[in-house]
Order: structure tokens, then C-alpha cells, then sequence
């Protein structure tokens, strides 16, 4: 799966590591939360690494996302919405609505599909993008989903999410 994300991130193009981190930091602080480096799940003691916006909700509750994982791209910053709620949805679930790792997987990908249509209807490549990166959370997903041990009011659609200031511009050809 690794490879077949690899080969995609030169097939679809190439974002710096430095732009995508710069993005998950910029909005994560504009959107009242901090940076991490490491945070532990709470259901199985699991040691999660890499940069990660820690945020706390309106009712005190603390949930963590990182935005798309892999590969680096220009899909990467244009997914990096549908990528937080599929983040706070496999973090959350099933135990705020009672949703499955299907259910989770397949909201995100029609999240990215609605980015592609509203985007740019006519680009084909996004949605054969959009279902790439859905074959890999579908395949490869398994350990990140139902970290939480508490129901925690997330934003469960892209249009809840906190919008950043400014909100960052993004164009596909």
C-alpha cells in the first residue's frame, strides 16, 4: 500500500512536507488549538507520533487530527478538510454516534468527491485521487479507528469545521 501511495505522489504531484506541516499548523492555531508531537489513544494506550492539532471543544472535551497523512500532493492540501472530520471521526467513533469505520470511510470519501465537484467538476484525476485515498484508509485504516473512550461532540461535516483567518486559497488545473 506503502509503494502504491509513493508512485501516486509523483503521478498526481508534488507538495513540499514543509507546505503540508505549514498548513495542519496554520489552521490548527487559527482554529484556537496547539501543535503536538506525540499524543496517546485512550481506548488501547497506543503512542501516536508526528505533528498533530491537539484542540479542546466548546465543552472541554480534547480531540486530535492531523489532516491527510500521506501521500504529500497538491490532493493533500485540497482533501485536508474531509481528511479532519475522517480524522475526528476515526478518533470519536463508535462511541459518540455509534458510527463504524465504514461509516467513517465512506463520508470521506464522499467528502472528497464534493471537493472535487466543487473545486473543479470536470477533473477527472481528483476523483480517481479521491477513491485512491479511500482504498487506503478502507485497507490499510484499521488501528487508527475508535481511539476515544468518550463521547465527544466533534464536527461531523466540513461545513462545522472552524474556518481559519484567512481561509487558504486553492486552485487545480
Amino acid at each position: 500500500m506503502k509503494n502504491l501511495l509513493v508512485s501516486l505522489t509523483f503521478i498526481f504531484g508534488v507538495t513540499s512536507t514543509a507546505f503540508a506541516d505549514q498548513q495542519l499548523t496554520d489552521y490548527c492555531l487559527q482554529t484556537g488549538g496547539e501543535i503536538v508531537s506525540q499524543w496517546t489513544c485512550p481506548a488501547n494506550g497506543a503512542l501516536h507520533s508526528g505533528e498533530t492539532c491537539k484542540q479542546t471543544n466548546t465543552s472541554g472535551q480534547v480531540m486530535y487530527f492531523n489532516g491527510c497523512s500521506a501521500p504529500e500532493g497538491k490532493y493533500k492540501t485540497l482533501f485536508f478538510k474531509a481528511c479532519i472530520i475522517h480524522d475526528l471521526c476515526y478518533h470519536h467513533e463508535p462511541q459518540t454516534n455509534g458510527k463504524s469505520k465504514t461509516d467513517c470511510d465512506d463520508q470521506f470519501l464522499a467528502n472528497m468527491k464534493q471537493t472535487c465537484k466543487v473545486t473543479n467538476p470536470f477533473n477527472l484525476e481528483c476523483g480517481i485521487v479521491a477513491q485512491t485515498f479511500y482504498a487506503a484508509v478502507n485497507t490499510a485504516g484499521d488501528s487508527a479507528f475508535a481511539c476515544s473512550k468518550e463521547n465527544v461532540k466533534y464536527p461531523s461535516s466540513m461545513d462545522r469545521l472552524p474556518l481559519p483567518s484567512p481561509a487558504p486559497v486553492i486552485t487545480i488545473d
